[in-house]
């Protein structure tokens, strides 16, 4: 008797244990429903105000900087006092408060966690502002190799802050975009 009671009990195991590995896939979704039922999912950094208001601020700044640019140069009678009026030293230290704007803005929005996309939208603003002031240089500079890549002609300048300022539109739109997601989520949370 001691042998059956023995096998009867490990009969009854065996048959838990196949019924149990009979529907994985049942106990796995049970057990992700569990573990996620109360862990949102964000796939995008938060808001961050001090970004959206420093981005502000820089766009002002740039597009100031840029139809100033214009004004001087169209101020100017002919090509080489146009060349005097926007000397890049004139600018330099504009161009250097800038640029560390830029850096200071770059290194926030990539100190953020699962911030890539606005980061990606800061390094391309500073690509093309430093395009901008390379260009600067060498048209000061008055080696003009290629003029077409030289000139700072008021529609150069003028595309150049269109450029600028569609960048900025994009980024300030993405943190606009994280701004009214999180508050769609802080009422999900109160309902």
């Amino acid at each position: 008797m001691g042998t059956t009671s023995i096998r009867v009990r490990g009969i009854a195991s065996w048959q838990r244990k196949q019924s149990a590995l009979r529907y994985p896939s049942f106990f796995v979704a049970l057990l992700l429903i569990i573990l996620l039922s109360g862990c949102p999912v964000k796939l995008i950094a938060p808001y961050d105000e001090t970004t959206e208001k420093e981005a502000s601020l820089l766009q002002k700044q740039v597009d100031q900087f840029i139809t100033e640019l214009i004004l001087d140069g169209e101020t100017a009678a002919d090509e080489s006092t146009r060349r005097a009026a926007l000397k890049y030293d004139n600018y330099r230290k504009e161009y250097v408060r800038i640029a560390v704007d830029f850096r200071a803005l770059k290194i926030r929005t990539e100190a953020v966690s699962m911030n890539e996309l606005s980061a990606k939208q800061v390094q391309y603003l500073i690509e093309n502002f430093e395009k901008l002031e390379a260009r600067h240089k060498m048209y000061s500079s008055g080696k003009d190799g290629d003029a077409q890549k030289t000139s700072m002609s008021n529609r150069y300048l003028e595309i150049a802050r269109d450029i600028l300022n569609e960048q900025f539109k994009s980024l300030l739109a993405l943190e606009l975009a994280k701004k009214k997601s999180s508050k769609v989520d802080s009422k999900k949370i109160e309902d």
